[in-house]
């Protein structure tokens, strides 16, 4: 790492990744050039991105610090921060790139509260290293969880759900012990009382998300102020507490859509939301597609495998 450089005025805001109409939590590709070019603008957006440099070497700025990337070193980028890399080797430039949404490091249909994993990704001027060289990427083996999963990513064959989530858990893992290990704050300053009123609170929305529950409500109940109450949630989670509701309800509908025949509003109703329209506008804007074209999506995808499968 050197020294800092202008930050460009016009940055460019990376906007959502869709598959088949549906977001992507999870994304990989590789990036390439031979010989010396911009690799990647100066861009932002709410993902965190790993680079693994696979040939040459690479200049790297993360709001507007500098960072040298050679053949098998790591570079983690984290959520909202600009970025603009430059390929300098005058021979062949390759790195993979992988970009997560932070809220793949949570599970929100679960019991437990794991957002506390994702908080150091997330909150800016937190956490520690960012560059990992050859031999310590190399020792832990993260070249490895890294080739696997954009090999899953790419093919995305029957399962890669589970491989891809397994991998990243390991790999993210390693990052955060590692940052432990060298005295780097992980979020630990918020109160055990406050966890615990915030974790029995997501397991409340997880059990009771067809019920009328609101953030005033669930801060009284724990007597803690509703302002606090309400930008704690969302600093923890990324989510205001009424994205968070949704996006529970929505994730039960995609289960009734896809198991069985109700109608969108007999749906709305069974998970909580008031009528038809507010199911719709909420789910097109956490899944962007109408649950109607979910459905469709999803009985298409399943007759190509079916068809697949006879063959």
């Amino acid at each position: 790492m050197s020294h800092t450089y202008v930050i460009p005025e016009n940055i460019l805001v990376e906007p959502k990744r869709y598959r088949n109409g549906i977001p992507d939590d999870v994304d990989s590709h590789i990036q390439q050039h031979m010989g010396p070019a911009v690799a990647a603008l100066a861009h932002i957006h709410d993902l965190i991105e790993l680079l693994y440099c696979l040939d040459g070497s690479f200049k790297a700025f993360l709001n507007g610090i500098e960072y040298r990337l050679e053949k098998g070193c790591l570079l983690l980028i984290k959520s909202q921060e600009i970025h603009h890399i430059f390929a300098e080797s005058a021979e062949l430039n390759r790195y993979i790139v992988l970009k997560i949404d932070p809220r793949f490091l949570c599970i929100p249909i679960q019991s437990s509260f794991e957002s506390k994993f994702a908080l150091p990704f997330t909150m800016n001027g937190k956490g520690g290293k960012r560059l990992y060289a050859a031999q310590e990427v190399n020792e832990a083996k993260l070249g490895w969880l890294i080739h696997e999963l954009h090999h899953e990513l790419t093919w995305r064959t029957y399962g890669y759900e589970l491989a891809v989530r397994a991998h990243i858990s390991r790999l993210f893992l390693w990052i955060l012990r590692y940052w432990e290990a060298n005295g780097v704050s992980l979020g630990c300053e918020v109160s055990d009382h406050l966890r615990t009123a915030l974790s029995r609170c997501i397991n409340n929305i997880n059990e009771k998300y067809k019920e009328n529950l609101t953030a005033r409500d669930m801060a009284d109940r724990f007597n803690i102020s509703y302002s606090y109450f309400s930008r704690m949630f969302k600093r923890l989670t990324g989510r205001s507490f009424c994205q968070y509701l949704n996006s529970i309800r929505i994730a039960e509908a995609e289960k009734l859509l896809v198991t069985t025949d109700m109608t969108i509003t007999a749906i709305a109703m069974e998970t909580g939301f008031c009528d038809t329209c507010h199911l719709i506008v909420k789910f097109k804007e956490e899944k962007g597609t109408t649950p109607m074209g979910f459905r469709k999506t999803y009985a298409q995808d399943n007759q190509v495998n079916r068809f697949l499968d006879a063959e």
